[in-house]
């Protein structure tokens, strides 16, 4: 993995990652917290629900916004939830307007998500009841994420198009800006 971060006079940083996996993987991406303070969510891309790889089309691109829990999916057993695709850009603020944006890069456009809790939380949590908002917003800058499969019932095969395969270079950017 090679992460490079190039930062501007004006505030912006563009951060740029290369990855060649040795093994399949789930996701590809990063991922950080802000004070949860800033919990008002604003996107350009795919929703206003959660939306993956090989289960998109039925998603409208657009511009959303809310609070971060509005794009959250509560499954009754807690797991990776609220993924949005084809995002151009993705901000998150306080109420009073300030926070951070994170803008495609060059490249391709991003998978994005944001939860009122932590990872630990979410990887911990058996029963939805058991995940409790905290102090925290979680978010997803992701290249992307494998599909969820699941075309024929009881089966969750996965189109080879929609995996993340080893040995194969991935690449992508994104700007994080002050707003």
């Amino acid at each position: 993995l090679t992460t490079v971060y190039r930062v501007h006079g004006n505030g912006k940083i563009l951060v740029s990652n290369q990855f060649k996996p040795t093994k399949d993987l789930i996701r590809f991406g990063m991922q950080g917290q802000v004070p949860g303070e800033y919990n008002q969510m604003g996107f350009y891309g795919r929703g206003p629900g959660e939306n993956y790889i090989d289960r998109k089309t039925g998603s409208a691109i657009g511009i959303y916004n809310g609070h971060v829990k509005n794009f959250t999916h509560d499954y009754v057993r807690p797991q990776e939830n609220g993924n949005h695709t084809d995002v151009r850009w993705m901000a998150l603020t306080n109420k009073k307007g300030k926070g951070l944006v994170f803008n495609k890069g060059e490249d391709r456009f991003l998978e994005t998500s944001a939860w009122p809790y932590s990872q630990e939380a979410l990887d911990r949590a058996e029963h939805i009841h058991e995940l409790k908002d905290e102090d925290t917003i979680t978010f997803n800058v992701d290249y992307g994420q494998r599909g969820v499969g699941g075309d024929h019932p009881g089966l969750a095969a996965l189109h080879d198009e929609f995996k993340l395969k080893k040995g194969k270079n991935y690449h992508y950017s994104f700007w994080i800006s002050p707003v």
